[in-house]
């Protein structure tokens, strides 16, 4: 499946499980915020030597985004579950809070929004969205906006 096909195919259900009521959880990973195109791909060779799919989605959402980011606080299983074994949904954490063993907060996802947005090259007013891709540092990228009805 090519990652058109997958988003076609599954970006309804991201829409549909806002409506559903179950506690969130998930997983993480955590590391330093990217300055600049070279690290985040020192990071990103980091990450997939241990993170292998066929596709990987970041959502690009900040603190302001209070409904995306209440979507994601209340639903991560469920997000975890529409992407399957296909789709590696990427929460970043604060390395600090990680190493505590402090539970997720989405503030510290957010923090990376517009640093990544920067080097990659997606407008701020395009945000909130959805960003998908098969290798970060490819340079090809499907930004799908993401609004809450």
């Amino acid at each position: 499946m090519d990652l058109d096909t997958y988003i076609i195919n599954n970006i309804n259900h991201m829409i549909i499980c806002q409506e559903q009521e179950e506690e969130s959880g998930g997983g993480g990973y955590y590391s330093e915020i990217p300055s600049d195109e070279d690290e985040l791909n020192k990071w990103w060779e980091r990450f997939y030597d241990r993170f292998k799919y066929p596709f990987y989605g970041i959502i690009m959402a900040t603190n302001s985004d209070s409904e995306v980011v209440s979507l994601i606080k209340n639903h991560r299983d469920e997000i975890a579950e529409i992407s399957g074994k296909e789709c590696c949904f990427v929460y970043f954490r604060d390395i600090r809070m990680a190493q505590e063993l402090t539970p997720h907060q989405f503030s510290e996802h957010a923090k990376w929004v517009y640093p990544l947005a920067k080097i990659i090259g997606i407008d701020y007013g395009n945000l909130p969205c959805l960003l998908f891709f098969e290798q970060i540092i490819s340079g090809e990228y499907h930004c799908c906006p993401v609004e809450i009805t």
